[in-house]
């Protein structure tokens, strides 16, 4: 990190990313299961998600939820968060229903990026908290027609849909790659 603070002085973390995307586009920063993401991968698509955010009306400071075990997408939506100024919020993808509720209700955030998977549980509380928008994603958005290795069981189950909720491919597909016009400086909150 010092080297990087001497060649280019102090930036947030979404601004040394658009760094390596522009001096490395084509170095690999996420290799799933075989499956390689380069710097300018990341780059774009957390632009495109983090646009689709700030259309669904999210603004800098807004707390949002990611609910999903370790995946490409992780960083992405991570990424677009720290670009739009938006607070995240972790929640341990082994939560229950009683605890899932217990920490959207305490964090407030209005948004939630889920797993397929960890849907149905989102479903149950979304009522009893402040959820008013999801993005499902599923091991299939980023997974490669050959994996390297033996996948785990879980990681087999067919992608779902969901009413009511926006589906991850779709608005990576739909948004453009442009960089969010946000101004976020190192004091600003960014992960509770």
């Amino acid at each position: 990190m010092a080297d990087l603070e001497f060649l280019y002085g102090e930036k947030t973390l979404s601004e040394y990313a658009k760094i390596h995307a522009q001096e490395t586009p084509d170095k690999t920063v996420v290799n799933f299961y075989g499956k390689e993401m380069s710097w300018r991968e990341l780059d774009s698509m957390s632009n495109r998600l983090a646009n689709a955010i700030s259309d669904m009306g999210y603004k800098k400071g807004d707390r949002v939820a990611a609910f999903m075990q370790s995946c490409p997408q992780c960083y992405v939506f991570y990424l677009a968060a720290l670009k739009l100024g938006l607070i995240s919020v972790p929640i341990d993808p082994m939560h229950k229903e009683l605890e899932l509720e217990y920490a959207l209700n305490d964090c407030g955030a209005n948004f939630i990026m889920v797993l397929d998977q960890l849907y149905p549980l989102v479903n149950n509380v979304r009522d009893k908290c402040k959820i008013k928008d999801v993005i499902v994603t599923s091991y299939h958005d980023f997974m490669p027609d050959e994996p390297a290795f033996s996948l785990h069981p879980m990681m087999l189950a067919e992608k779902q849909t969901f009413p009511d909720t926006h589906n991850y491919h779709d608005l990576i597909e739909k948004y453009q790659p442009t960089t969010p016009d946000v101004n976020v400086s190192l004091s600003d909150d960014a992960w509770i």
